[in-house]
Parts: structure tokens; sequence; C-alpha cells
């Protein structure tokens, strides 16, 4: 298996659905490995404003082709992967409600690069040596 450096995937764009599907099995197998225990809850809001998070820092707008992605579509997506269960009519409804409230209380947070790599920056310059 090949695997590319940053430099070489940071010069090809998302588009189409395949590579949709690519960007929601990044996404599930990221959760899959920070979350260790995912709640039996149906729906669960914390985990939801956590996808959201993830999705709306996930990509830049410079690595899709065509500029449209539907995000609620991708959390939705990656919730209902995670979470089979919740895969009715009514519970859709609930979580499109629910990421719309994140979205207007202002919850879906968009981490800036210089802050990220500022972070990066310091944990490396403080990290205890052994």
């Amino acid at each position: 298996m090949v695997k590319f450096d940053k430099f070489q995937t940071s010069l090809v764009k998302l588009s189409g659905s395949s590579s949709l599907d690519a960007l929601i099995n990044e996404i599930v197998e990221y959760i899959k490995q920070s979350i260790k225990k995912i709640s039996a809850d149906k729906i669960d809001p914390s985990l939801l404003r956590f996808i959201c998070n993830i999705v709306e820092n996930s990509y830049s707008k410079k690595c899709v082709a065509d500029n449209k992605i539907d995000k609620k579509k991708i959390v939705v997506d990656v919730y209902i992967i995670l979470k089979p269960s919740a895969n009715s009519a009514e519970d859709r409804a609930m979580l499109d409600r629910l990421i719309e409230d994140f979205h207007t209380s202002g919850q879906i947070l968009k981490v800036s690069r210089l802050k990220y790599y500022y972070k990066l920056f310091k944990n490396q310059l403080f990290a205890k040596k052994e």
C-alpha cells in the first residue's frame, strides 16, 4: 500500500460522491480511535456536536473542486454509521434540528490554523524530555 505525504495529498481536490465517501470513512475511523466507548443512547448531543466540529474543521474550501459540500448530510451520515439505531425518519429530523441549534447557538467552531500550529509549537516547546 502506498501512502502519500501531506504535500502530495494537498494537491488533490475532492470531487464526486466517492471522495465524500472517503471523507466520511476517514472521519468515522478518527472518531472510533478517539472515542473508545460510544454511549448506547439513540441520540447523543455531545457526540453530534463533536462530529459537527470535526466536519467543520476536516477540510478546507481549497481542497474541494466545486465548493459545494453538504456538511449537515455528512454529519448525519457519520452519526448513522456510528449509531445505526438512529436511522429512522424521526431521528433524522431530530438530528437536523439539533445541528441547526448547534449552528445558531455558535457551538460549532472553526479552529484557525494559526491557533492550531501555535498549540502544536507550544506543546513541543514545553514537552518534558525524558
